[in-house]
């Protein structure tokens, strides 16, 4: 299991259960209304990140229990039908009773703790016509070695430049 596998895990239930958004992806960070300006989101929206890893445990040779720190962020806009924080309130409702029950279909997922719910508001963001709450928690997550405990090789591309990037050939890294 990895931290990236959950948050794929996350978003696709979330797109899976609530079919209506417009957006539902992982975001690498917190969400702010200068956010909002750089991206272009459809509203509803929401958007799911790891913010950090506060505690881990090792309690065998294998696995290393974390507690992954996560922050689902929900952005509306007004409809003809619906305010948009009406319906921001209703999708952190929402959260707030799904979260603590999901899985997400994967092993080595624990239940979600210190679920928490926080409005976003300021002048800034109100003039976007966007009504923004983030919801947080964290979730245990099993981290497994191979057999042996060894941990496993992280793929090349992690550190390495694609060979064909024009940026890489204008800027080359410097050894």
């Amino acid at each position: 299991m990895s931290t990236q596998a959950l948050l794929a895990a996350i978003v696709a239930d979330l797109r899976r259960q609530l079919p209506a958004l417009k957006s539902c992806e992982i975001h690498d960070g917190r969400w702010n209304a200068d956010e909002l300006k750089r991206w272009a989101v459809g509203a509803p929206a929401i958007l799911v990140a790891w913010t950090g890893t506060p505690r881990t445990e090792t309690p065998g040779v294998r696995w290393t229990d974390a507690d992954q720190q996560l922050i689902a962020v929900v952005a509306t806009r007004d409809t003809p039908s619906l305010p948009r924080g009406e319906g921001a309130r209703n999708l952190v409702d929402w959260l707030l009773l799904y979260l603590p029950r999901a899985r997400w279909g994967l092993a080595g997922v624990g239940a979600a703790e210190r679920v928490r719910a926080e409005n976003l508001f300021s002048a800034a963001l109100d003039k976007t016509g966007v009504a923004m709450w983030a919801v947080t928690w964290t979730q245990p997550l099993r981290l497994e070695a191979a057999d042996g405990g060894t941990v496993p090789p992280l793929p090349t591309e992690l550190y390495s430049s694609a060979q064909d990037d024009p940026h890489e050939a204008i800027y080359p890294e410097q050894t």
